[in-house]
């Protein structure tokens, strides 16, 4: 298993909420790392950047879409039924 930087700070919840791309890259800053692990919304939470990071996240074989994002966030934030929260054949034909 690969080391991962951790971060000491306990939750980042509410950190996240008010000023979420400082924090985050705070982070990375202080790990010295383009991976930190943290706490948000008290689970243990894998953070990543970079050009390696946003390769994964678009390989439909590493990431699930369907069922990640809480329903009170689907529904406030991005509204149901929106490509976020698609997998396979519909994500590709809802993003075009």
């Amino acid at each position: 298993m690969t080391h991962r930087p951790t971060s000491r700070h306990g939750d980042q919840t509410l950190a996240l909420l008010t000023d979420p791309y400082r924090r985050l890259s705070h982070l990375f800053e202080q790990a010295g790392a383009d991976v930190v692990e943290t706490r948000l919304a008290l689970k243990e939470t894998t953070c990543l950047r970079g050009r390696e990071a946003a390769r994964i996240f678009y390989d439909e074989t590493r990431i699930v879409r369907a069922g990640a994002m809480p329903a009170p966030v689907r529904r406030t934030l991005l509204g149901e039924g929106g490509v976020q929260g698609l997998d396979g054949e519909a994500h590709r034909a809802r993003k075009g």
